[in-house]
């Protein structure tokens, strides 16, 4: 199975791509729950 692109994770967490972004970089502060939103979306 291919890994989720970008576009993907941030649709499944209801985020924007760059708040993915920012959480798999770590760039900016991202709250805590939306980070965990985003990891979450990226290992389902």
């Amino acid at each position: 199975m291919n890994k989720p692109s970008i576009r993907d994770v941030a649709q499944k967490a209801d985020v924007s791509t760059a708040t993915v972004s920012h959480v798999i970089n770590g760039t900016r502060y991202v709250a805590e729950t939306t980070a965990t939103r985003v990891q979450l979306a990226m290992k389902h």
